[in-house]
């Protein structure tokens, strides 16, 4: 049996009621309405909970199920439309004091657009393949990321019951999140920018540019320089199939 690498105020963060408040409702056609949290509040969660530096996400699996131009009928007038989905499976590893934890989930994400925006379409599908999948995952790590909402009673949906050591000090306060260390800011911000560029080219601009820093990384910080060759590698990726698609 593997030791559990979380800390005891960790066990108790994971263990805890889900705030009401974190919890969405959408209707589902045809069926039932359907609650969730958020793919940032699980993102959140997992920077308060497990450390900014201390968790990663990896996709492991992104899969085009269909890509179709149909016809669409909205009040009287056809119009051509593009239908993409994708599957993705997600990895998340969390490093704790005896060693680190991988969990994965399978996400289906789909997408919508005109004739002339299949690039768009393909973009949505694949953020809501990635983040279903990242929040399946996650769920297994605990309450917080949604696993409360599998019990049909909602029994740990509610107040928080951890009390405060200081009765006049606000839960934020009690448990305000480390700061951010600059050497993961800096990885943060290279990757942001790396998601951000439309085009291989800018990419490897991108990558030029920061070569300083990606020196520093990769010599002193090689688990934030695998973060950045990460996103840099999913991004082509992406790019790459949105081309392929509109050939």
């Amino acid at each position: 049996m593997k030791p559990d690498i979380f800390s005891g105020e960790q066990q108790k963060l994971l263990a805890d009621n889900l705030d009401p408040s974190k919890v969405k409702t959408r209707q589902q056609p045809g069926g039932p309405k359907l609650s969730y949290i958020e793919g940032w509040h699980a993102i959140n969660e997992a920077n308060r909970i497990f450390g900014f530096g201390a968790w990663e996400r990896h996709v492991v699996r992104l899969e085009q199920t269909n890509c179709d131009l149909v016809d669409v009928t909205k009040n009287g007038r056809t119009e051509k439309q593009w239908r993409v989905g994708y599957l993705a499976t997600v990895r998340i590893t969390v490093h704790g004091e005896s060693g680190a934890r991988h969990r994965e989930g399978t996400g289906f994400g789909s997408g919508f657009g005109k004739d002339n925006q299949l690039g768009d379409a393909i973009e949505s599908a694949v953020k809501e393949a990635e983040t279903d999948a990242m929040k399946r995952a996650m769920s297994t790590f605990g309450n917080q990321f949604g696993l409360a909402l599998y019990d049909k009673s909602r029994a740990s949906v509610g107040p928080s019951q951890i009390a405060n050591d200081d009765e006049n000090q606000d839960e934020e306060e009690a448990h305000e999140p480390p700061p951010i260390p600059e050497h993961v800011r800096r990885a943060n911000a290279l990757i942001g920018e790396i998601e951000k560029a439309d085009s291989e080219a800018g990419v490897d601009h991108v990558m030029k540019r920061a070569v300083r820093t990606l020196a520093t990384l990769k010599e002193n910080y090689p688990r934030e320089y695998t973060r950045v060759q990460e996103a840099r590698t999913l991004t082509l990726g992406r790019l790459t199939a949105m081309m392929q698609a509109a050939e």
